[in-house]
């Protein structure tokens, strides 16, 4: 099953707008999601326009999944946790 097909299966539809800024071919798991979270920041950039706004919202989502999966398909917790001690770090060194 891809990223695409599980979202698609949640109770909550992403709207149409959104959904071209979701890249979501690949097999979904926990490691996916957090990848694609990963490459939708890294797509954003430093541009100040809806593209990357939407860039960032994509990134957030596939967190927001991510924690999704973890609790219903009971993923590995300490994924999400290191995930979260590298934002944690990734902001301090930008707001340093």
């Amino acid at each position: 099953m891809t990223i695409a097909e599980w979202i698609s299966e949640r109770e909550r539809r992403v709207p149409d707008g959104f959904r071209l800024a979701l890249r979501a071919g690949a097999p979904v798991s926990l490691a996916t999601l957090v990848h694609a979270a990963e490459e939708a920041l890294t797509a954003s950039g430093d541009d100040d326009d809806r593209r990357a706004a939407y860039a960032l919202l994509a990134a957030d989502a596939y967190i927001t999944y991510a924690c999704l999966w973890a609790v219903l398909e009971g993923g590995d917790l300490g994924t999400l946790r290191d995930v979260g001690e590298r934002v944690v770090r990734g902001w301090r060194a930008g707001n340093g």
